[in-house]
């Protein structure tokens, strides 16, 4: 069982094919309390988004509790997709609390997603 918070949108963990559940299994779309949302746009055919999902996963449970991840499949769930402008895949997105956002297309190592959503 995930001990930490992360929302799949699409994913196979979704069930009703909505909003997703919790990584913890506890189902919900809880608003988040924290500041910053890191948004995975993937999909199962996409070779380079499935190498990173395990480092997405890996630093999701690192930083649980500072910042809300969400991992979107693009096929299963578009909307998300198209109100963020996904041309290729997989894109980083990062929400700052401010309103504004910054985004990253391709495969990144551990490392790099980690100085990518610190910066």
């Amino acid at each position: 069982m995930k001990n930490y918070s992360l929302l799949i949108m699409g994913g196979s963990n979704d069930d009703d094919g909505g909003g997703g559940v919790d990584g913890d299994g506890s189902g919900g779309n809880s608003p988040s309390r924290q500041g910053i949302t890191v948004i995975d746009f993937n999909a199962n055919w996409c070779g380079p988004c499935r190498r990173f999902a395990p480092i997405f996963h890996q630093v999701a449970e690192e930083l649980n509790g500072r910042l809300r991840f969400i991992s979107v499949d693009v096929d299963k769930t578009p909307e998300p997709a198209r109100q963020f402008g996904v041309s290729s895949i997989p894109q980083i997105t990062v929400l700052r609390p401010d309103g504004t956002s910054y985004s990253a297309v391709g495969f990144m190592g551990y490392n790099e997603f980690l100085a990518f959503i610190d910066r």
